[in-house]
């Protein structure tokens, strides 16, 4: 077993454009974020759940949810997500970090904390689990790597930053595969970006009778009615950005 104590950050604002302030739509008693905090605190200690959002004043009620939960927060850039993340990782003094997004309330914590224990053991810059259906995996970071992308992107726009990763020479990347082949299906949407989405998370949650289901229990539901699938399965996923690094690191790039 890894002796380092995990963290996982969750990146959140309220600035979503499709769905309206998506991240707090009411699932059952709870909203999504709140579900998906609860969802981490089975395999994740409270203390070392961090909602990282952003210092402008209308993120605010996050930090709200943050103390109400009893999880930790840090507030920083609002559309730089990769240096938030990297300061919020000097701010908790860590080596390497779990990342997931509040807009995925079913992230499977079982296969986040499996994800951490092998990106550790095999000293990666940066790990995923994403065979896994979109919404239920997460990625795994170094913080030292983490430091360089920092240091040579070209951009303060990093939304979506996977790919600062993998598609720079000088990152060694894991892919975590230990997962049983029923649950492999990374076309499957459980994350929440357009109505559709949430219809679809909402029903499925409440077929499973349960306040925080799994994401087994997730899984088992959709199992026994394929059909729901069809809420969403025609939406269309943002398409990833553009890598931007600064001149000199052009010569990076795969």
């Amino acid at each position: 077993m890894i002796n380092e104590d995990p963290f996982i950050f969750i990146t959140a604002r309220l600035k979503s454009q499709r769905l309206k302030k998506k991240i707090i739509l009411p699932i059952g008693k709870l909203n999504l974020i709140s579900l998906l905090i609860l969802n981490l605190k089975k395999e994740f200690k409270s203390k070392n759940i961090v909602l990282i959002t952003s210092n402008n004043f209308k993120d605010k009620p996050l930090i709200k949810i943050a103390k109400k939960n009893k999880i930790n927060f840090f507030c920083g850039e609002p559309n730089d997500v990769l240096k938030r993340i990297y300061k919020a990782s000097k701010k908790f003094k860590l080596k390497n970090v779990l990342s997931c997004t509040a807009d995925n309330p079913f992230v499977s914590s079982k296969y986040a904390k499996k994800l951490y224990d092998y990106h550790v053991r095999y000293n990666y810059d940066f790990s995923t689990n994403d065979l896994l259906p979109l919404g239920a995996f997460c990625y795994c970071l170094k913080v030292d790597a983490l430091e360089k992308v920092v240091s040579i992107k070209g951009t303060s726009f990093t939304e979506i930053w996977g790919d600062y990763f993998k598609k720079i020479k000088i990152f060694n990347c894991g892919k975590y595969k230990q997962i049983p082949k029923k649950y492999q299906i990374p076309k499957l949407r459980l994350t929440v970006d357009y109505i559709e989405d949430y219809n679809f998370i909402n029903t499925i949650y409440k077929l499973t009778n349960k306040k925080v289901p799994s994401f087994e229990d997730i899984m088992s539901v959709i199992f026994k009615n394929k059909s729901l699938i069809n809420f969403n399965k025609n939406m269309i996923q943002k398409k990833l950005h553009k890598l931007v690094l600064k001149k000199k690191f052009n010569k990076l790039l795969k």
